[in-house]
């Protein structure tokens, strides 16, 4: 009974335009059709937009408009997004076929799998083609790429991206690292199934632990949004997971808890299942963040660590080394030269990303200790920090 009464308070208090998008997601999983509306059309289709779920309720939300001009304009983005995942699949396609005609061992991550267990692949969006391979690949790796029209964009730590304009692009990660245990995959390589003579997969449970993993990553930095919730949704109910097994190995990284109340707020969500005070907390977290968080989220994260807001402030301007050399990957040859990639770093920033400098300043100004110790008190209860 108290859980119901949770439940519905939760539902009566939620912003009707996110009780509505929720509502959109689940009868579009379902495949049922949705009859009439209490909403701000224009304010669910950017929701939809921001957590990368507007392919997933196109249909319903078409559906449910009268007005000629918003349901072209609503054809129009679907019809852009339809068009981008047919291309990634038809470059996922290529570059495999490439990387086995060169030899090259690859490991296709997240989206590229988890879409083809959803209704309709077309309707899970991926913004990325993500591809774990060998390091010591890399060489060969970047001339088999560039030979197939991609162009080198950037590298960050373990992540080398290509891109293929206008809005193709793959990312080759050669660590599966998730700040959590850096020698949990140190021979994951022996561990994988087969799909071609140098393509391999993840076993479904390993495939889900793996997923969780990123989740966290995502989730403890900056927060992450409602279409991992669909995730996680649809790998439990499509794919026959070991739960034993699982929770074995996901308590290697203290995130059994985690993933439970991930799994049972993907619940609430889209199969009615009864909410809790903890669930209301972090389904406000996954709403507010957006498809890949935000830089408040991140800003509270570090700053429960740092605290003073001068001090943080700093620490953005001038990183420390172990964090510079993930951008700055030649530094590693000099360290000594710290200072003048510093330099760099903020020129480049000035001239390129003034946008997100002023995220930046703006998120610590308006950070403060109710929000930062909001945050803490969610994860204490999710067992994360």
């Amino acid at each position: 009974m108290l859980d119901f009464f949770v439940y519905l308070l939760y539902t009566i208090f939620m912003d009707k335009n996110e009780r509505a998008l929720i509502n959109l997601i689940k009868n579009s999983l379902n495949g049922k059709k949705v009859d009439g509306f209490d909403f701000d059309f224009e304010k669910v289709v950017s929701l939809s937009d921001k957590h990368g779920v507007f392919s997933i309720v196109y249909k319903n939300l078409s559906d449910l408009t009268d007005n000629d001009d918003a349901r072209e304009k609503l054809k129009q983005k679907y019809g852009a997004l339809v068009s981008q995942a047919i291309n990634q699949e038809y470059y996922s396609d290529l570059i495999f076929n490439a990387l086995d005609k060169n030899e090259i061992c690859y490991l296709p991550l997240k989206g590229a799998r988890i879409k083809n267990l959803y209704p309709a692949k077309i309707i899970r969006f991926s913004s990325d083609i993500d591809i774990f391979v060998k390091d010591n690949d890399k060489e060969k790796l970047d001339k088999v790429i560039k030979e197939l029209g991609f162009k080198f964009d950037h590298v960050y730590d373990d992540e080398i991206s290509y891109v293929y304009p206008p809005y193709i692009n793959v990312e080759f990660h050669t660590k599966l690292d998730y700040n959590t245990d850096e020698n949990y995959y140190k021979n994951v390589w022996e561990t994988l199934e087969k799909t071609s003579e140098f393509g391999y997969k993840f076993s479904d449970d390993d495939f889900y632990i793996n997923f969780i993993l990123h989740l966290y990553k995502h989730f403890s930095v900056s927060g992450t949004g409602v279409r991992s919730a669909v995730d996680v949704f649809i790998l439990n109910r499509e794919l026959g997971l070991d739960r034993e097994y699982i929770n074995a190995e996901l308590e290697k990284f203290n995130l059994v808890e985690f993933e439970k109340q991930f799994v049972n707020l993907a619940k609430v969500w889209f199969d009615d299942e009864p909410s809790t005070p903890l669930l209301e907390d972090l389904g406000d977290y996954v709403l507010n963040s957006g498809i890949y968080g935000n830089i408040e989220n991140r800003t509270s994260s570090d700053m429960s660590e740092k605290h003073s807001k001068l001090g943080y402030f700093f620490l953005r301007v001038f990183p420390p080394y172990k964090d510079m050399i993930k951008s700055y990957p030649s530094l590693k040859k000099c360290p000594i030269l710290l200072p003048f990639y510093w330099i760099a770093r903020i020129f480049r920033s000035i001239f390129f990303r003034r946008d997100k400098i002023k995220s930046s300043v703006k998120s610590i100004k308006n950070s403060n200790d109710e929000k930062i110790s909001k945050q803490q008190q969610l994860f204490k209860q999710l067992k994360i920090k």
